[in-house]
């Protein structure tokens, strides 16, 4: 009851569409947002979903978030002069900038098969989405997980797809690690994406994309797994470069 009182007013459209009936708990909370487990309501055929609800622009604590915004589409006028000025208008139309992101993105790589959640909608600070875990709990974050040999062979192939479909599809997590990889029967679902970037417009892309396949590749070793994470990385930025995918 205290989560429904406290969020009424940022999910009131997913509970007057029938979306969701509840709030049942709160299942994680970070810099950026704060997750929550909702139950579903017979327009999403009951069980369970998980509404992801960005803090409002004075509580958050994303930094250098300058490198993650190059080459994104910003509104022109006085909405981009306040943004670039900070004040309280520009940074609250600048957090709706990001959730409208995050849920582009997600959407562009469920789209293209990726292993995300699947989305549900979209309102304000908030994106519903499909939870990931079961009614004994929600999945586990792969950096708490210790896999078997033959298991992180499979999923770190399976990452590494991921990773190569993301940049097939014009996107850069920017932010990967073990900790925003859910581990459920046997697959791994990436979270998060507020921070992705578009590699054909940002000029960190490279280094971006770097940093994602060094933070997989240093857990997979940890599994067993023989890396490369150089060799990774020219495979694929010169694939992107190269254009032999378009």
């Amino acid at each position: 009851m205290e989560y429904e009182l406290e969020l009424g007013s940022e999910l009131e459209e997913f509970y007057s569409e029938g979306m969701i009936t509840g709030v049942v708990e709160q299942l994680t909370s970070g810099k950026e947002a704060t997750a929550y487990v909702c139950r579903a309501g017979r327009k999403l055929g009951g069980g369970l979903v998980a509404a992801k609800v960005y803090k409002n622009h004075r509580h958050r604590s994303f930094k250098n978030d300058g490198v993650y915004q190059m080459g994104r589409n910003i509104p022109g006028g006085s909405l981009r002069k306040a943004i670039e000025l900070r004040n309280d208008v520009g940074r609250e139309a600048q957090a709706t900038l990001w959730v409208s992101a995050e849920f582009d993105t997600i959407n562009k790589l469920m789209n293209a098969g990726a292993d995300v959640p699947r989305l549900l909608g979209q309102s304000g600070r908030v994106i519903l989405m499909e939870y990931i875990g079961d009614m004994a709990g929600a999945a586990p974050k792969l950096g708490d997980v210790r896999l078997e040999r033959e298991e992180a062979v499979r999923l770190f192939n399976d990452v590494v797809w991921n990773i190569e479909t993301m940049l097939r599809n014009d996107v850069i997590h920017g932010d990967l690690s073990p900790f925003n990889i859910l581990y459920h029967k046997g697959r791994a679902v990436i979270i998060d994406f507020p921070q992705a970037v578009d590699p054909r417009f940002n000029t960190m892309a490279r280094e971006l994309l770097r940093r994602d396949i060094e933070n997989i590749c240093r857990y997979f070793t940890r599994m067993g797994v023989v890396t490369n994470g150089q060799g990774i990385l020219h495979r694929l930025w010169s694939s992107f470069r190269h254009s032999s995918w378009r």
